[in-house]
């Protein structure tokens, strides 16, 4: 990830707008496009619980939220779409605090650093825009 003033787009370019100052970003699941939030912080994505329970089971992993503290995350394929590419992306259920926080808002998910494992960021919430310059194709 770079920090600078001067946005230079390399890649693929979607459109981005903040909710509560936080970067979000359009994914595809389904054929639907959501508004989830990016955050680079998050080492584990979510989704909506009723959102990926339709996908294939992958494993349980322990995460972390400051309001929860550790707990364990039901972990699934999910096929999805950035960026016009398809991908095949891990996605933990969300629920309990994470979903009654988020999904009132309309925000049903998290997109975190697995993302940043696939592709390079260019991120710019003052033109609204993310570049994502991916590693491999997917």
């Amino acid at each position: 990830m770079i920090f600078s003033d001067a946005y230079e787009p390399k890649g693929d370019e979607l459109g981005v707008n903040t909710w509560f100052g936080v970067p979000t970003m359009p994914v595809v699941v389904d054929g639907v496009t959501y508004r989830v939030i990016f955050d680079t912080g998050a080492p584990t994505s979510y989704l909506s619980a009723g959102l990926v329970s339709e996908f294939e089971y992958v494993d349980t992993r322990m995460d972390f939220f400051p309001l929860k503290g550790s707990f364990e995350n039901d972990i699934y394929s999910v096929p999805i779409v950035i960026a016009g590419k398809a991908m095949s992306f891990e996605m933990a259920a969300m629920k309990g605090t994470l979903a009654s926080m988020l999904e009132p808002s309309g925000m049903p998910g998290i997109i975190g650093t697995g993302l940043l494992s696939h592709a390079d960021v260019t991120l710019s919430t003052a033109s609204k825009t993310m570049a994502v310059n991916w590693h491999e194709v997917i």
